[in-house]
């Protein structure tokens, strides 16, 4: 499966809401079948791990003072009156003025039912709202064209197994840096950021950024740059809560050999 496509089955998932899985099965068979393979799987678990950050953070949306404080001295006027009926015998026919048992619970439950839209209503507004979008691929290779100029000469240090442990470089990379170095980027005030240029190849560098935000990225670099100036092309993925932005000298060819000369991607 490609990479395209998996980005597509996310955009679908974002669609359902958390603990709809069961719904999946009828309703979209070949949504359910991606989110049981491992990607799919991952991907949904992050989407139920947000569904549950957003009902924790519901706990913490109030509710108008006011609205809060009569309908808390409703429901217990219409309850003591409840209790008051219970204990009165014989019970008098409901007249027009005063409404029965069932008018009364038929009351509390509107009443209830008012709080839990006013609490969904948040919820709503929380979620499409006052929550962050994802940062997009464009956004992020924009942003990164400056990061070159951050570096200096003496800000250049030897790999360590302890920095790469803290920043770890991907795999299917399959190179082991020259050097590294930290500079504060719009995403990590320590993004780490290696060079993977070889002795006589253009320019190629790494960061590695630590952040807690959303990212519209895929799992793995693409194979086409997400940006190009004729000058620089760039890409980058989400993995593990890292940013990872491969920036290389040249154009989107460059690109593509910088990525063959590291390992296959894609």
């Amino acid at each position: 499966m490609t990479a395209s496509e998996h980005d597509d089955f996310r955009r679908r998932l974002d669609a359902w809401p958390p603990g709809s899985l069961d719904r999946l099965t009828s309703d979209d068979p070949e949504l359910r079948a991606w989110i049981e393979t491992e990607a799919g799987g991952e991907a949904w678990r992050r989407h139920e791990a947000e569904g549950a950050e957003i009902a924790a953070r519901l706990a913490d949306v109030p509710v108008p003072h006011d609205l809060a404080k009569r309908l808390r001295r409703r429901l217990r006027d219409l309850q003591n009156a409840e209790i008051a009926n219970d204990d009165q015998r014989p019970r008098p026919l409901p007249s027009p003025d005063r409404p029965s048992r069932s008018g009364r619970r038929q009351v509390i439950g509107w009443l209830a039912a008012s709080v839990v839209v006013l609490v969904a209503g948040s919820a709503v507004a929380w979620r499409f709202w006052w929550e962050p979008k994802p940062t997009g691929r464009t956004e992020v290779a924009q942003s990164s064209l400056g990061w070159a100029a951050l570096l200096t000469s003496e800000g250049w240090q030897e790999v360590e197994a302890t920095i790469l442990k803290r920043a770890p470089v991907p795999e299917e990379l399959g190179a082991m840096p020259r050097r590294c170095a930290i500079v504060a980027t719009d995403f990590d005030r320590r993004t780490m950021v290696y060079d993977l240029s070889g002795p006589e190849g253009p320019l190629a560098l790494l960061y590695v950024a630590s952040a807690d935000r959303r990212f519209a990225l895929p799992d793995r670099f693409p194979l086409e740059p997400d940006y190009t100036t004729g000058r620089h092309a760039v890409g980058s993925m989400f993995r593990d809560g890292r940013l990872y932005v491969l920036l290389v000298e040249g154009d989107a060819r460059r690109y593509r050999e910088s990525l063959r000369g590291v390992g296959p991607l894609g």
